[in-house]
């Protein structure tokens, strides 16, 4: 499976057709000025975007990652932003939650799915 957002690439594969490596040697090869670099998942587990991917025996289960160096998803209240930027960006965060399929994340945060 192959996802990409902007220069973000998830590549799901088997490891029993082919190797990390010559997946990376062949994408270094597609363009001189690109280099992709990997990050192969550790303990069944890989954060992808601001998502948490596990891959268990049944498939994935999705979670949100939050970076540690992104403390603010939203202005502060009492900025010079307009009013209805502030909103926007929570409701921004509202929907996204609601639209992800992440029944345990939702439980935690006081919503049942």
């Amino acid at each position: 499976m192959y996802t990409r957002y902007v220069e973000d690439i998830l590549i799901i594969y088997n490891t029993n057709h082919v190797t990390v490596e010559k997946i990376q040697n062949y994408l270094n090869r597609l363009h001189p000025n690109l280099t992709f670099t990997t990050t192969i998942e550790n303990k069944n587990t890989i954060n992808f975007l601001d998502l948490q991917l596990i891959r268990k025996p049944t498939g994935i289960e999705i979670y949100i990652h939050k970076k540690n160096n992104n403390h603010r998803y939203h202005n502060q209240h009492n900025s010079n932003h307009p009013r209805e930027h502030n909103m926007e960006a929570y409701r921004n965060l509202i929907n996204r939650m609601l639209s992800l399929p992440l029944s345990k994340e939702k439980e935690k945060n006081g919503r049942k799915s």
